[in-house]
């Protein structure tokens, strides 16, 4: 709905939601069953770092190891955290486009996503840097905000519809930017040029 209203330049909720129900609730089953997994996966490798850290505690694992096995755990989590958080951020920002525009399920948009990243890795790779490097400065923005204001603009942000609105110039930025860079892959890709086509056909027609 909100990727809707920002292609269009338009505020509406009972359209797109009629329109797109089914790639809606495509997309949520997808990111409910990945979050599922994505816990299981944390918590199996809490439990396996929790047992090498009693081996470590009861000295069973040779001083000249611990530090190798330390090192290994975060490697291991800190890789974890960059696949997880580059999943959702192409789950968001690219599979959505897709099933926006070819009207197919998350599965489906996930399948033609891959092929374009495998021949793309590096571009999408620094995309999400970039992404991370904005939300770092907007999270700073926040911060400063909640200082300035004595928490109070903090305050008024964690209210869930209040937040959102005040929020929505950020939100918009980072859907839009995300349209206009996927763009650049194609046609398949590009959600503007539908709309700029259909809008002079329109003037055309008067």
């Amino acid at each position: 709905m909100f990727l809707y209203n920002v292609v269009n330049n338009r505020d509406e909720v009972v359209k797109p939601w009629q329109e797109y129900r089914q790639q809606g609730n495509s997309f949520f089953w997808w990111q409910f069953i990945y979050t599922w997994i994505v816990l299981a996966v944390f918590v199996l490798f809490l439990i396996y770092s929790f047992g090498i850290f009693k081996h470590i505690y009861y000295g069973t694992i040779p001083t000249v190891s611990k530090f190798g096995f330390i090192f290994g755990l975060i490697v291991v989590f800190i890789v974890l955290l960059v696949i997880t958080a580059y999943i959702s951020l192409f789950l968001t920002d690219f599979i959505v486009p897709i099933m926006y525009k070819h009207r197919i399920s998350a599965t489906k948009a996930w399948a033609k996503f891959i092929s374009l990243a495998v021949n793309n890795m590096g571009s999408f790779i620094v995309y999400g840097l970039f992404i991370l490097v904005l939300k770092i400065a907007v999270g700073i923005a926040v911060l400063f905000l909640a200082v300035m204001t004595c928490c109070v603009g903090l305050l008024l942000i964690m209210i869930p519809f209040v937040g959102s609105v005040i929020l929505l110039p950020v939100s918009y930025s980072f859907r839009a930017f995300s349209i206009e860079y996927f763009a650049m892959f194609g046609k398949d890709f590009d959600l503007i040029s539908d709309i700029v086509s259909e809008q002079h056909k329109e003037i055309t027609r008067f």
